[in-house]
């Protein structure tokens, strides 16, 4: 018995195919040189990433730094947070209180300079100078008075407060000609606060308007007017601490339906 194992004769290859073998060989031995080629892999659902996170909106992006894939391989996408570069603004507060209850009786009470019947053309129910408290603001027609200044009987009437008759050139005054018309005002202004409002006639392209104080190096928020049947009612307030600062003055922006800007003069 031979337990000698010989490999099994193998016929000889011809030199052309001898040379290809080893040419192929060689090739896959030899060490890679330069930039491998990149191979760009269609990855689904990565070209955008977004997050929520508690009090705000965190964005997530692809970071394009991560390696180029290889060998064919679908790349995992690194995910870096970034939080917005500015806070949203926040929304005015709003001082209307919705239309006043029992306006006629409340006008024929507080709002008469002259004896005689009053007309309401105008109330509403705002928020007043203190924390939670509230305010009837009206519009009415009453009595002419004496000296031919005030002969419509227009008066602007804070419930309780104040009374202030309208000039008969002011109403007159075409509603064209200003987009907003003041017609009285009131408040109180105690330092180092102030609060004073301002009811005008407003021509139909008005639909909001916004009022603060300004002073150097700063402002108070933003509050909501009141805009509704032709009239408009802005509440200017701020309170500080300490003595008020310099330059302190109101500023009031007006928008139409739309929430374009409308340029105003207001006083």
């Amino acid at each position: 018995m031979n337990t000698r194992l010989d490999p099994p004769p193998v016929p000889p290859l011809p030199p052309a195919e001898r040379d290809r073998i080893r040419r192929r060989v060689m090739t896959k031995s030899r060490p890679t040189t330069g930039t491998p080629i990149r191979r760009w892999v269609p990855a689904v659902a990565v070209g955008a990433v977004a997050a929520v996170a508690v009090g705000g909106v965190v964005i997530g992006r692809l970071n394009t730094a991560s390696p180029p894939p290889v060998g064919g391989r679908t790349p995992t996408p690194s995910l870096s947070l970034s939080a917005p570069a500015t806070k949203p603004a926040e929304a005015p507060a709003d001082v209307d209180l919705g239309p006043l209850a029992g306006a006629a009786e409340i006008a024929s009470r507080s709002c008469k300079i002259q004896p005689g019947p009053i007309q309401v053309l105008w109330a509403r129910q705002v928020q007043g100078a203190a924390a939670g408290s509230k305010e009837a603001v009206l519009l009415v027609k009453g009595s002419a008075q004496p000296g031919g200044t005030y002969d419509h009987g227009i008066a602007v009437c804070q419930a309780g407060a104040m009374i202030t008759p309208v000039r008969d050139t002011e109403w007159d005054e075409p509603t064209g000609a200003r987009d907003l018309t003041p017609l009285g005002s009131g408040g109180i202004s105690t330092p180092p606060s102030a609060y004073v409002w301002t009811l005008y006639r407003a021509r139909p392209n008005i639909a909001r308007i916004e009022t603060r104080y300004v002073w150097q190096g700063g402002s108070s928020p933003w509050r909501k007017g009141v805009v509704t049947g032709g009239f408009a009612f802005a509440d200017f307030r701020v309170s500080f601490t300490k003595k008020a600062p310099p330059g302190l003055e109101p500023e009031l922006r007006a928008y139409d339906a739309a929430g374009r800007p409308v340029p105003v003069k207001p006083w």
